[in-house]
Parts: structure tokens; C-alpha cells; sequence
């Protein structure tokens, strides 16, 4: 009786600590409007959403020199709800050697707000300037900062005196005072603010949640999503993706991807207490915010009856075009417009590149640098060629007809990747009175030994060597921003190797030929690494139509008809253990990969990845990410091996992450993919070819010593009876 006893005392202690352990109830959440109410725990914060922001101008120093001088900056504005006590505030630093007459003025999109004396008593200021009407409209705004540098009471002084000068510094920041979030009613117009912040040291400023067994649809909506998202940030997919049982607490903005009857933990009550509506076959993109006594953290949800639905009108958050005519705070949406494919475009506008029309004068004789991101469909082995649309002064040529002073002559030099070009205005023709086209040859190893272009543009000889002659903008060179970069396509990869990775699985119209294949389980670290990849991939255009397969449920349409991604251990897809034999790397005994042939050290390697002909159809190709050895814990595709894929240039076949962290390639040159026009889908390698040749050559040489030794026996016999 007493054992009883105390088993009884002890199941209903373990019954009321497992209560006061269980989760909180649903009863615990409530709404109003579009606001849930969440118990403290389940909200992490100190303060509630931020209603104000702080944007650098500049990430580093602008140094402003001579009698005028003048720099571009630029800044946006993300949502429209901004409030009168935002500012502009410009630090500058300034040489003491300047006089009374020294000026800073600020124009903002070419209309002047400011203008301001420099404090000769300090060497530094800060000059604020409260932004209002258009400054602070939504979208892109400019910046000039104009300076005057008065140095001498002498008449005329030496206009190039280095100690004339002012400095912009990196404190420069632009201060934005929002609305309360509460008070927004136009929230989805403003997406995708504030799940990504421009700007800010960490632009990612959410977590996109998803089920905990996502099916494929739901997956591929949700890195559709993210891949969007980080397309238009600088950060990187390292956990964007989370999986709901991951999310304890809610610390950051949330966009919730997936269809209704999914979610079991925090979500489940999040969403239940949404109540949201879902019309059959339509994508519901709902905005709340989930709050506490704390903190208050934006959610968006986008959610359907079915999961295929989201993965098919994903595309009116990921395309531009569409993302731009959200509206409101919820929307149901039967039909999503159809956007035209982007094509294999070999012409490259400034405009598409982001270099704006440029205006180069006396007062500002140089431009920015710009960065252009090669694309890996390229022929890199082909010269590019650059077209420039230019229009100049008159005052520029030298000939009396413009001016009857003798003027320096002038070119415009155009810098790539450091090395200069230049163009002498006088050689244009004077004749011709719309834009002069100037094309400028690009040697085709700068497109090999590089992932990106810097462009930047400088003009000489636009400043008037005359005395007492300040720096004006009478002379100066325009480039239309219709100029552009006509580049080599490559059409048809021949070989299978990581030269012009992401290519073929992705190219600017997509992913709609390819497909990846996942093991079954799917645990975080996976998605995270599959977010890796899929980051990768969209370097070569969107990752739109993406089509996911687990291994238990395969089509074999698309394993026959697109190329492959075979994604995670090769021990973990169990289809694949009746191709070990057509795998470029073995299986040993073990369960490991042997890629000793190659001359790596199985013991010493961590992670592998290799490109040969697909083994479901010759005619296309197949990558392998996979784990060196099984029941590995650590991730196998890093971002160490994944920047040297993408920044190695070499045919390689096979890529190795040692475990030390150091990474090395193998090409195999007889990996070639069967070409197209083939229709025995035998794969003709140069091996097999020396082989041949070295048989036909053996066959010769034993028929030629043949006939040398009959001729021998012949001739000797001869003799013989002649002696006799």
C-alpha cells in the first residue's frame, strides 16, 4: 500500500509539472483588427517596433577639392508613412586653412535646400536639414553637396591648391521618423519594407516560416521568397528559412508561407487566431501584427487552401512588376498576370545595369564606380564590346568655329576593372550634331579572370587652364544611359563541368529546366544549405518555375527531360543505389564516397561536389552536392566550396572540401555531354579515341614487321639456294 501511495503521489506530481510545462493555449491569443495579442514569452523585444530609422549616406570618406567642387549622394525612402522630424544630417571636416566666403551647399534632387557658411573656428560641423514634401516622397532621392573653397584675398589664387579642400564623412546619416506601424493602412504597398531594410547593417530583418514537413510546393514557394528578398539586399540566406517547431519566440518580422491545417506549434495559434478567410484556388496575402506588453513584430501571411496554389502565384511578391501593385493590408488573388520570360539577352543597356545618364564637367570631371555582375552565360572566351552614346560641348573641339581660345584637348577615359580607355574628342566627328557612338573593345580576359565589371568614367581637359579662371560646367562630356555592353552568348554548354556554373541548371528565364532532388527528411540544416544553393543559382536570373522532388516521390518526366541537382548524401536517396555503377564518384563498402581515382584523400575529405551527364538522359547534366562520408553531422555544402565554385573559372569536374577547410578541383576531360544532334546517347570521350588509335596503331606496326620478316626469310632463303 505504501509503494501505491507513493507511486500515486508521484504520477500526480509529474502531472502538474507536465501542466505547469505545457504550452500556451489558443485561449491565450486574441485579435482585434489586425493586431494578435501574444503572452510575453512568446514575444521577444525590449521595445516596440521601431517608428524611426538611421541610414548612412556613405560608407566611407568624400573628399572635395579646389575652389568648387561638388559630390552625389543618395538615399531611399521605403514606405510612405514618413513624419515631419525626419532630417538630413551632413558631417564634414574642412582644412583650417580656409577663409570667410567658404561655403557647403545642399540641393536635394538638383533643387537647392541649404546653404551655409563654414565655422572657421571649428575644423568639423554638422549640417542638419529637416526633410519635407518631395524629399521625402517613397523611392530614390539624390544628394549634392557642393563646396566652396575660398583660400586667399589675392585677386586671383592657385585654383589647384591641395590645402583647399572638405571632406564628407561616413557619420553623414539620413534620420527617417515613421508613423506608428498601427496607423499604416497601406501596408502590402509598401513590401517588402520591413521584412528587408535597406542600408541598415543587417538588412534582413525577418524569417520566413514554413511547416515542419513542407510539402515540395510549399519549399519551393519559400525559397522563391527568399531568394527575392536577398536578390534585393547584400545579406545572405545563412537561416532566412526556418522551420516552425525552430521558432520558440518571435523576434523578428515573420513571413508565414504555407496552406492552412499545416502547423502544429506557435504558428498554429497565430494563425487559428487570424481566422483568416481563403477563397478556393486564390493566394491570400494577409498583413497583422503580432504584439505584447514588450514588443510588436509585423506578419505577413501567405497562405491558400492548398500549397500548390502559393507555389503557383508566388510570383506576386517575387516579380517586380506584380509586387509593385500590392495594395491595402489584404488581398485575395484569383489570377496572377502572366510576365513575359526574360530572354538571353546579349545587349546590356546602361539603364538595365544601373548606370544613369552621366554629366561630366569642370566641377565634377569623374563618376562613381560601378559594378556589373557577369552573367555565367556568356562566351568569356569571345571579345565584349562597349557602345557609348555621347554628346559633348561645342566649346570642347579645337577649332575656332567653338572657341578662340587654344583649349587643352580633351578626352573622356573609361576605366574597366582599373584599366584605362581613352577616347580623344577631337577625333569625333564635329558633323554630326545628335549623339556620337564610340565603340570600345573589351579583351576577353577580363571577362575570364573576373565574376564582376567596374565601369567609372572620367573626363580630362574640361577645366580651363586660363588665369583666374574658376572650374564652371561650360565644357562637358554626356553619356546617355542608352549605351550599352554587347556581350557573347553561350547558347548550348557542351561540357559538364563548374566553368560557367550556375549554368545550365539556371539561366535569366529561370529554373524551368531543372530540377532538384531532396532526401526525405528534411531537418533545418538542410534548408539552410538548400538556401545556399538556390542563393547561387539565382546568379544566373531568377530561380522562378523551381521544381522540388523527395526521393519518394519522384517524376520521372522531369528526372529524363531537365538536368538534375542530386542534393545531400548519396547514401540518403535510396533511388540512386541502382545507378552506383553510372556515378562519376563510387560508393565503397563502407557507405562513403571514393574519390581516391581522382587523386583525393578520401580520409582527410569532407565534402564533394561533381558535374558528369545526367543518369537518367545523356543529353543533359548532373550535379552531386553531397557528404564525403555517411552519417556526417557537418553541413556539406559551405560557403567556402560554394564561393569557390562560383569564382573558379577552371573546367573543373570534381570540387573538394577538405577538412581543414581548404578546397581543390579535378578536371576530367572526357566528361562531355552527349551532344544534342546524337541519338544514340553513347558518350564519345577522348580516351576511347587514343585508345582506337593506339590499336589501330598496333595492328600496323605487327602487318609492317610481318612483311619485314618475310621479306627477311624470302631474301635469306633466296640466298641460301643460291650458295648451294
Amino acid at each position: 500500500m505504501v509503494k501505491l501511495s507513493r507511486l500515486a503521489i508521484s504520477g500526480m506530481l509529474a502531472i502538474v509539472l507536465f501542466l505547469l510545462n505545457e504550452p500556451t493555449h489558443a485561449e491565450d491569443f486574441s485579435v482585434e483588427g489586425n493586431v494578435i495579442s501574444l503572452p510575453e514569452q512568446f514575444l521577444n523585444g525590449s521595445e516596440k517596433q521601431n517608428t524611426s530609422s538611421v541610414i548612412p549616406l556613405t560608407n566611407e570618406s568624400i573628399t572635395l577639392e579646389g575652389l568648387v567642387d561638388q559630390a552625389e549622394l543618395y538615399y531611399e525612402i521605403p514606405v510612405q508613412a514618413i513624419k515631419k522630424e525626419s532630417k538630413l544630417n551632413v558631417k564634414v571636416q574642412y582644412s583650417e586653412l580656409l577663409l570667410k566666403g567658404s561655403t557647403v551647399t545642399i540641393y536635394i534632387d538638383d533643387e537647392p535646400v541649404f546653404t551655409t557658411a563654414l565655422d572657421l573656428k571649428k575644423r568639423a560641423m554638422d549640417i542638419e536639414i529637416p526633410l519635407t514634401g518631395d524629399a521625402v516622397e517613397q523611392g530614390f532621392h539624390k544628394v549634392t553637396v557642393s563646396f566652396y573653397g575660398h583660400l586667399s584675398e589675392q585677386m586671383c589664387a592657385d585654383l589647384d591648391n591641395p590645402a583647399n579642400w572638405l571632406t564628407i564623412l561616413p557619420e553623414s546619416y539620413l534620420f527617417l521618423n515613421f508613423q506608428e506601424a498601427l496607423d499604416r493602412e497601406n501596408t502590402l504597398y509598401d513590401y517588402p519594407y520591413p521584412f528587408i531594410q535597406k542600408n541598415q547593417e543587417n538588412e534582413i530583418q525577418s524569417k520566413i516560416v514554413v511547416p515542419d514537413n513542407p510539402s515540395a510546393a510549399n519549399l519551393s514557394a519559400a525559397l522563391q521568397l527568399a531568394d527575392s528578398l536577398l536578390e534585393q539586399t547584400n545579406g545572405k540566406a545563412a537561416q532566412l528559412i526556418v522551420k516552425e517547431s525552430e521558432l520558440n519566440v518571435v523576434s523578428d518580422h515573420l513571413i508565414i508561407v504555407g496552406a492552412e491545417g499545416q502547423w502544429t506549434g506557435l504558428i498554429k495559434h497565430i494563425y487559428e487566431t487570424a481566422n483568416l478567410s481563403l477563397p478556393s484556388k486564390e493566394i491570400v496575402l494577409s498583413t497583422y501584427y503580432v504584439k505584447s506588453n514588450k514588443a510588436m513584430k509585423q506578419v505577413l501571411f501567405v497562405t491558400a487552401t492548398d500549397d500548390q496554389i502559393i507555389a503557383d502565384k508566388v510570383r506576386m511578391l517575387t516579380e517586380k512588376q506584380l509586387s509593385d501593385q500590392l495594395a491595402g493590408n489584404e488581398l485575395s488573388i484569383a489570377q496572377v498576370p502572366s510576365i513575359p520570360k526574360q530572354k538571353l539577352n546579349s545587349k546590356q543597356t546602361f539603364k538595365d545595369i544601373g548606370i544613369t545618364d552621366q554629366t561630366l564637367t569642370g566641377k565634377q570631371s569623374i563618376s562613381q564606380s560601378y559594378f556589373y555582375e557577369i552573367p555565367p552565360y556568356i562566351q568569356s572566351n569571345e571579345q565584349a564590346m562597349l557602345h557609348l552614346n555621347l554628346k559633348v560641348s561645342k566649346t570642347l573641339f579645337n577649332d575656332e568655329q567653338y572657341t578662340a581660345e587654344t583649349v587643352e584637348d580633351a578626352e573622356l577615359v573609361l576605366f574597366i576593372n582599373e584599366l584605362p580607355y581613352s577616347i580623344a574628342i577631337n577625333d569625333l566627328d564635329k558633323q554630326n550634331e545628335s549623339f556620337y557612338e564610340v565603340e570600345v573593345p573589351i579583351e576577353s580576359h577580363l571577362l575570364q579572370q573576373e565574376r564582376f565589371l567596374t565601369i567609372q568614367f572620367q573626363a580630362n581637359g574640361l577645366r580651363e587652364d586660363a588665369f583666374c579662371t574658376p572650374a564652371n560646367e561650360d565644357k562637358w562630356i554626356f553619356i546617355h544611359e542608352d549605351s550599352y555592353l554587347q556581350l557573347g552568348i553561350q547558347h548550348h554548354q557542351s561540357e559538364a563541368s563548374f566553368k560557367a556554373w550556375p549554368s545550365p541548371f539556371s539561366s535569366v528565364g529561370g529554373l524551368d529546366e531543372t530540377v532538384i532532388v531532396l532526401p526525405r527528411e528534411l531537418d533545418q540544416q538542410l534548408i539552410n544549405q538548400l538556401s545556399l544553393l538556390t542563393q547561387s543559382l539565382g546568379r544566373g536570373g531568377k530561380i522562378n518555375e523551381l521544381e522540388i522532388l523527395f526521393d519518394n516521390n519522384l517524376n520521372e518526366d522531369s528526372l529524363t527531360s531537365k538536368n538534375v541537382i542530386i542534393f545531400g548524401g548519396v547514401i540518403d536517396h535510396p533511388y540512386l543505389k541502382d545507378f552506383y555503377d553510372d556515378l562519376l564518384i563510387k560508393v565503397d563498402d563502407n557507405y562513403s564516397l571514393d574519390a581516391s581515382a581522382f587523386h583525393f584523400v578520401n580520409e582527410t575529405s569532407k565534402n564533394i561536389a561533381w558535374v558528369q551527364p545526367s543518369i537518367w538522359n545523356k543529353k543533359n547534366v548532373m550535379v552531386v552536392f553531397s557528404p564525403m562520408h555517411d552519417k556526417q553531422t557537418v553541413p556539406f555544402l559551405t560557403e567556402n566550396l560554394l564561393e569557390y565554385v562560383q569564382a573558379n573559372v577552371l573546367d573543373a569536374n570534381i570540387v573538394v572540401e577538405s577538412q581543414n577547410g581548404e578546397v581543390f578541383s579535378h578536371v576530367i576531360k572526357d566528361v562531355d555531354v552527349v551532344d544534342s544532334d546524337s541519338s544514340n546517347g553513347i558518350i564519345q570521350s577522348d580516351q576511347t579515341k587514343i585508345e582506337r588509335w593506339i590499336v589501330i596503331g598496333f595492328i600496323i606496326i605487327v602487318v609492317v614487321s610481318t612483311g619485314i620478316f618475310a621479306c627477311f626469310f624470302r631474301n635469306r632463303k633466296a640466298k641460301t639456294k643460291r650458295n648451294s
